[in-house]
């Protein structure tokens, strides 16, 4: 009995963030290898250790200005990029190119910025929010003049000024002479969320992940991975378990999208009450991983959350999620998955045409939305014969707006299949909109900082540097969209952009929503993991922005996903709409 009381004492005064901060500490400064999303690209990182605690680094200012111009620079391909430090006694004010700025005062443990959401933007952002990582020019094409992609600032409003208190986190900033220091897991939480990526530690080496970094699409380790993974399987000590936690509340208090949502104030009282705090302070990281899958994939249940890699501290794919981990609602969504795959697999036992002529009507499927960033789409040759769980998306739209386009062309109608499209890249997404309506609006909101962006883009589909003629689109088409259960995220949100435009029909059965932009974060005993981030796609109507995630109700119903796939009966269907 006084075991459990004590337990429950300990778990109470790590979530209060009552434990001491460091006193009078010796630092340790340490040179170790940084690992850039790869085994290939390797840099370095120098790391100091207070009292020689090598479970917790932290990072001078000077080496977060180095590292954050370097992977912008090499990793994020942002040329433009420049953040400069101006240090102000022990505090540091870092400034970047486009005038964005934080201090750091690491004496009282604060960390404000201006403008957030334009300090972690890249330098060619029209607006705070914009989020296309291509930007204005065709990636791999180095005339200036070549454009692929337009997007230009119709609306922004910059988010308020955004400061963390660490000290109600209970996370320290050392101060030793003329320097502070920060911690490597709150380095990582508050600056990185622009890159896609967060800083691992596994006590040997650092890692910049990406979700795949570590773990491939087959749940094997990659060899970055075999790399992370062969420290021993160990313990965590009590001092890694309450900053752990600690700076867990403070990554999801500000990056998780759908707080709101789920009735979560603050995570401090949510894994209370919701009976976590108690297997996220356990010692042993198997216990650990499990209580954060729990938290991704019950509570949270949003699609977009997960554990993406385990903990090194804990026995590799320990914390595996299984049926028994997920919520009703993913497994829902698993059963449909299967049930559309099953189903389109008997219509094309060979594959799915990614462009498809039946008759007048045109359909192009796409799986998900992907592109090549180092692709100079203006010179390489379009392949044909594509299919849909393949295909480049960029690829498909040249070649089907060529096709639907060409003289004598038979196309009355083009149906946008996307119903089994899971999400993938937005800039691809942001295409497929722009490709069918000539040209598409983005809203975005950030649900954090309250800044808000709409972007207007075009997309060069004839590749003739001229936008929004009449070949870079299908707009004078009939157009339908054709969404199941299976459409998610970008797979929402562009039926939604569709139904909110009027232009397109929607048929089919409707979609299953997810409007956060996902957000890759890691913990500081090393497991990596995503959450619908705060940054969140909605649709607009009488300037009052609203959110997608309720998912997307189709015009006209398709009870059977059989329906979906016999095109020779769903051509005539929809050609008995167009009286």
């Amino acid at each position: 009995m006084l075991k459990k009381f004590l337990s429950f004492l300990m778990c109470a005064i790590l979530l209060c963030g009552l434990l001491p901060a460091f006193a009078e500490e010796t630092l340790t400064e340490k040179t170790f290898p940084l690992y850039l999303d790869d085994i290939e690209h390797v840099d370095e990182i120098h790391l100091v250790f207070p009292d020689g605690n090598e479970e917790i680094p932290y990072v001078s200012a000077d080496e977060m200005c180095r590292l954050l111009n370097y992977i912008c620079h090499d990793l994020c391909m942002d040329e433009g990029y420049q953040l400069t430090l101006h240090q102000q006694g022990v505090n540091a004010l870092l400034i970047r190119e486009n005038g964005a700025d934080t201090l750091i005062d690491f004496e009282n443990s604060v960390i404000s910025f201006n403008q957030y959401d334009a300090f972690v933007s890249r330098s060619n952002a029209v607006n705070p929010l914009d989020m296309l990582v291509l930007g204005k020019h065709a990636s791999g094409n180095e005339d200036p003049d070549v454009f692929l992609i337009n997007h230009e600032n119709t609306f922004s409003c910059n988010g308020n000024y955004t400061a963390f208190d660490l000290k109600e986190y209970g996370i320290p900033t050392p101060v030793s002479g003329e320097k502070g220091y920060l911690p490597l897991q709150t380095f990582s939480d508050i600056f990185f969320t622009g890159t896609g990526t967060a800083l691992c530690w596994n006590g040997q080496i650092a890692v910049l992940a990406s979700s795949a970094a570590l773990i491939d699409s087959m749940q094997m380790q990659t060899p970055l991975g075999e790399l992370y993974y062969s420290v021993p399987v160990r313990e965590r000590s009590e001092a890694l378990i309450e900053f752990n936690l600690n700076e867990l509340c403070l990554a999801l208090d500000f990056h998780y999208g759908l707080k709101e949502e789920h009735n979560i104030e603050n995570f401090r009282d949510y894994f209370t009450r919701s009976g976590l705090v108690l297997d996220l302070t356990n010692p042993d990281a198997q216990v650990s991983n499990s209580a954060l899958s729990r938290l991704c994939m019950q509570h949270f249940s949003d699609g977009h959350s997960s554990l993406v890699a385990a903990s090194p501290y804990a026995e590799y794919g320990s914390a595996a999620v299984n049926l028994d981990g997920m919520s009703v609602g993913l497994i829902t969504k698993l059963m449909a998955i299967l049930e559309y795959n099953a189903a389109r697999t008997t219509a094309y036992p060979e594959g799915t045409p990614a462009y498809e002529e039946v008759g007048n009507t045109a359909y192009v499927t796409f799986d998900i939305f992907t592109l090549d960033a180092f692709k100079d789409y203006y010179t390489a040759e379009i392949p044909e014969n594509m299919l849909a769980e393949t295909a480049d998306t960029l690829d498909l739209l040249i070649y089907a707006a060529g096709q639907i386009n060409r003289e004598n062309s038979p196309v009355e109608n083009v149906v946008i299949d996307l119903s089994n499209n899971g999400g993938g890249a937005l800039d691809a997404a942001v295409c497929v909109c722009a490709w069918a309506l000539g040209t598409h609006t983005l809203y975005i909101e950030d649900t954090a900082t309250g800044g808000q962006s709409s972007t207007l883009y075009t997309f060069d589909a004839n590749l003739n540097h001229v936008f929004n003629d009449s070949g870079d689109s299908v707009r004078t088409k009939n157009l339908f969209c054709l969404i199941s259960p299976n459409s998610f995220s970008c797979g929402n949100l562009v039926p939604a952009v569709f139904r909110a435009s009027g232009k397109v029909t929607l048929l089919g059965k409707a979609s299953t929503g997810g409007a956060c932009v996902v957000q890759v974060l890691s913990t500081a005993d090393g497991s990596l993991f995503a959450v619908s981030g705060r940054r969140r796609i909605n649709t607009c109507n009488n300037g009052v922005l609203y959110s997608v995630d309720a998912g997307v109700e189709p015009h006209y119903y398709l009870p059977k996903s059989a329906m979906f796939y016999n095109r020779q009966k769903l051509t005539d269907y929809i050609n008995s709409l167009m009286w």
